[in-house]
């Protein structure tokens, strides 16, 4: 008896260590590593936040719309892109494709950028805004809107979780050569 216990167990471990791997790769994808840890190291985010932002607005679709014409991994108005690239960069909208990846993950890392800048930090703040404007954040109204709220938790919960992936993963502190 107590020998077919030690084989059950020796025989479950490596199931639940697959199952856990693949629950991780299916649900909490890490990709476009490069992309992300190039603006982690720009933009000065780390890239647990990148992620958690990407999963939280599109679950990795590079091509959703959202019903407000928000595109992309990073869910961004075309406006707020457009707003952002000229104030931080003082390019024109036809410099950049919302629809590419490499793009839309650069330019909602600048936005981040800008509003934890603006937030001072205020990570809360930052991810409200993210969500709700800057407006809403400012006269504090996004406290009312259950979808902002909700967006923040789910925000926090995902960047735990991926704090936690990419170090289980070693990428957090990998140095990704871009060329």
């Amino acid at each position: 008896m107590k020998k077919s216990k030690q084989i059950l167990i020796i025989l479950i471990i490596p199931l639940l260590v697959a199952s856990l791997y693949f629950i991780q790769v299916v649900f909490f994808p890490v990709k476009y590593k490069k992309e992300v840890f190039l603006c982690s190291q720009k933009y000065n985010i780390k890239p647990e936040i990148i992620y958690a932002i990407i999963k939280s607005e599109s679950g990795f679709r590079e091509k959703v719309v959202s019903p407000k014409g928000a595109v992309g991994l990073m869910q961004l108005l075309p406006t707020t892109a457009s707003w952002v690239v000229f104030k931080e960069w003082k390019q024109s909208e036809d410099s950049y494709d919302l629809y590419n990846y490499a793009d839309n993950i650069n330019i909602g890392c600048l936005y981040f950028s800008y509003l934890n800048e603006y937030y001072e930090g205020d990570f809360v703040k930052s991810v409200a805004a993210y969500n709700a404007g800057i407006r809403r954040v400012n006269n504090n109204e996004w406290e009312k809107i259950i979808e902002t709220k909700n967006y923040v938790k789910k925000v926090k919960k995902y960047r735990r979780i991926y704090k936690y992936i990419l170090y289980i993963h070693k990428l957090k502190d990998d140095k990704i050569e871009i060329n």
